[in-house]
């Protein structure tokens, strides 16, 4: 098994799937094997899906998770209480390049 601490590669904010295809192609061509990569985040419908696909970046490249989900609680408590709803999105992609 193959893991970095950060993406291994820039991802320029494409959409989830996107992304954890860009994933799994990179450690797939980087190892010569199969990859199989994520990417996910918390949308809320009341902010147009917003944090969505920034999900762990939204405040910045070297903010820790705590500082993040406080920050987005209190992002979510300006809203009316009937309209905090929020889901989780993940998206999964398997990448195998076969060479002959």
């Amino acid at each position: 098994m193959c893991r970095w601490s950060r993406d291994p590669v820039d991802r320029e904010w494409r959409h989830l799937p996107e992304n954890a295809e860009i994933k799994a192609r990179a450690v797939s061509e980087r190892t010569g094997m199969p990859s199989l990569a994520d990417d996910s985040g918390i949308e809320i419908a009341a902010l147009a899906g917003w944090p969505g696909i920034r999900t762990a970046r939204w405040m910045g490249d070297e903010v820790a998770q705590d500082q993040l989900l406080m920050g987005l609680t209190k992002r979510i408590a300006t809203l009316p209480a009937d309209h905090r709803g929020a889901r989780f999105v993940c998206a999964l992609r398997w990448y195998y390049r076969l060479v002959e």
